[in-house]
């Protein structure tokens, strides 16, 4: 199961001109500082979401996000969900692993109702997460073009 979505930074238009005045593994670490930026409000509020779906709380205890850049493309994504190989063993329900059952919770089944706790955090977190990672690019900009401009004057 995937949800995607692009979220628009205002601003972006100068912030993508500025950024292209620098190398590709710049580029690449400001982008990656700003989705890992984005991606933690989102984890955070899916953590909280999958707190309310209780009922081994293996599905909040290991949601988790881990940032991923493609090398064909270079777009960088910060995937969230449950990590894989989480198994617990429940007194009552026996081996638990959430990555598993995760999507049949998020969609809902014939026999129960959908639960959403990914898409819902994204959808209540996404303007907050545009303006934290749109500061948080123009933080590493900075960052990076007066490294830039120290390693010139050396």
């Amino acid at each position: 199961m995937s949800i995607r979505t692009k979220i628009q930074i205002e601003g972006m238009g100068d912030l993508l001109a500025a950024m292209e005045t620098l190398k590709r593994s710049a580029k690449g670490r400001i982008t990656r500082a700003a989705v890992n930026a984005g991606g933690r409000i989102i984890r955070k509020e899916a953590k909280a979401n999958a707190r309310a779906i209780k009922r081994t709380g293996q599905l909040a205890k290991l949601t988790d996000m881990k940032v991923k850049t493609y090398k064909g493309s270079g777009n960088t994504v910060a995937v969230i969900g449950p990590k894989k190989g989480g198994k617990i063993i429940h007194p009552v329900y026996g081996p638990v692993d959430p990555h598993k059952y995760a999507h049949l919770v998020e969609l809902g089944t014939e026999h129960s109702s959908p639960k959403p706790f990914l898409r819902a955090a994204l959808m209540t977190t996404k303007g907050q997460v545009a303006s934290v990672m749109g500061t948080k690019a123009r933080d590493q900009l900075a960052r990076e073009v007066a490294k830039a401009a120290k390693k010139r004057g050396r």
